[in-house]
């Protein structure tokens, strides 16, 4: 009888063990101590960032080579950060200072890996801008690490930030046009970028065949007199609503955002502030201004704090039409660079409260609108001396040469809206 009881207490005992009722012994089974596993993920993940911006201060590459797997995914992102660096490096554009801060979305627990999704947020300084601060906000990645040996790596990396876009489509007209690896593609792109950026500092001083009364492709608004009251631009005011609102978030904004797309929507609202639509100091009546449309043109260009914009607003081909050919009320801008490249527009052209647009190449629509929120006027002579800001991603006080390199070096077209006086019913 003793021997039956003891066999029913055995088999009771594996029962509960199989069917879970012992949790605690299974959990570190499955991952070891989870706490412990999210604490030492967020270490390798912040690691990773630290070598990544320590590589923009000192301008010499981190190896990472023990937080990364080296695979055809990770790769890439490995590719793009030196070739980055190494073109900061030839002009000498390094961070002086940086702060990165991980805003960490969700951590997931699968059977041989953790998932990760976070924000990235950093504040630093540029060495050629030090009385400037400059920042990114809400770049999101999605990391995928794996236990090896006893201590966490990186398997894998994604990303949609915008400075990555065309070194990712390079690599993917590469694989769809010739029968190559990634790997290959990965490394033939990086070679490509590299000669080219290489090419691309003999402009850094600028070319003097530009200047700022020199209108490329563009027109001059001629200034006919209208019953409407005339306002000047105040581009230190345009510029004070970039400050606050380039990396603010959604909810806080008195415009709406447009979905996706927001980076014209965003110059519209700095161009719009410097014709006097913004109240500085007092909220309320700006908001009633945005409300009442005021420096606004009825359904010709003008936006809400609820629901989209016209097109003149928001779209950045349609924007440079408009206020490059207005004659009639609302905004005018000298329009200069258009479908030229980026060197054809000397850095000492480009003054704070101008509006750029850019794209990759020759052809094609602008893709991209930005805000010039610093530089030294016509004492600029470099163009890592100039800073813009932007929605989507966004970025206050980001470096122009950053952006010529992402938008492809010599490939990179940036064309320059001066803003006028113009005229407003209200």
């Amino acid at each position: 009888m003793k021997t039956r009881r003891n066999f029913f207490a055995f088999l009771l005992v594996a029962v509960l063990f199989v069917f879970g009722i012992a949790p605690n012994t299974l959990a570190a089974t499955s991952n070891s101590n989870p706490l412990s596993a999210e604490e030492a993920v967020k270490s390798v993940i912040s690691q990773y960032f630290d070598n990544y911006f320590k590589s923009y201060q000192t301008l010499e590459l981190i190896d990472s080579d023990d937080l990364v797997e080296e695979n055809e995914n990770t790769l890439l992102y490995k590719k793009m950060h030196e070739v980055f660096v190494d073109g900061n490096k030839l002009v000498g554009l390094r961070y002086t200072t940086y702060k990165a801060d991980l805003d960490y979305q969700e951590i997931t627990y699968a059977k041989d890996a953790i998932n990760v999704s976070l924000l990235m947020n950093c504040d630093y300084m540029y060495s050629t801008t030090p009385d400037a601060e400059s920042s990114m906000s809400n770049i999101d990645y999605r990391f995928k690490l794996v236990n090896q040996n006893n201590g966490y790596k990186i398997t894998f990396i994604e990303s949609d930030f915008h400075e990555f876009d065309h070194f990712k489509q390079s690599v993917e007209e590469k694989l769809t046009s010739s029968r190559t690896s990634k790997i290959d593609a990965i490394n033939k792109t990086a070679k490509e970028w590299s000669q080219g950026i290489r090419d691309t500092t003999k402009y850094i001083s600028g070319n003097p065949l530009s200047s700022e009364n020199n209108s490329i492709n563009g027109t001059e608004p001629t200034n006919e007199v209208t019953p409407m009251a005339t306002y000047s631009f105040n581009r230190m005011l345009a510029r004070n609503w970039a400050h606050r609102f380039a990396e603010l978030g959604e909810s806080d904004r008195f415009f709406y955002t447009a979905c996706g797309n927001d980076c014209t929507n965003f110059v519209s609202q700095c161009i719009w502030a410097g014709y006097g639509g913004y109240i500085e100091g007092n909220d309320t009546q700006t908001k009633n201004n945005i409300y009442n449309r005021v420096r606004m043109v009825n359904n010709v260009w003008q936006a809400g704090a609820i629901g989209g914009g016209v097109p003149n607003w928001e779209n950045a081909t349609n924007l440079w039409n408009y206020v490059t050919t207005n004659t009639g009320d609302g905004p005018r801008a000298t329009g200069a660079n258009n479908n030229q490249p980026y060197y054809n527009l000397p850095p000492s052209s480009i003054y704070y409260g101008n509006a750029l647009q850019i794209r990759s190449g020759s052809s094609g629509e602008y893709a991209h609108s930005v805000f010039v929120t610093y530089s030294l006027d016509s004492s600029t002579t470099e163009y890592n001396q100039v800073l813009v800001s932007q929605h989507t991603y966004d970025k206050y006080n980001r470096n122009l040469w950053e952006l010529i390199t992402a938008w492809g070096g010599n490939n990179c077209y940036i064309r320059k809206m001066s803003f006028n006086s113009a005229n407003f019913s209200s």
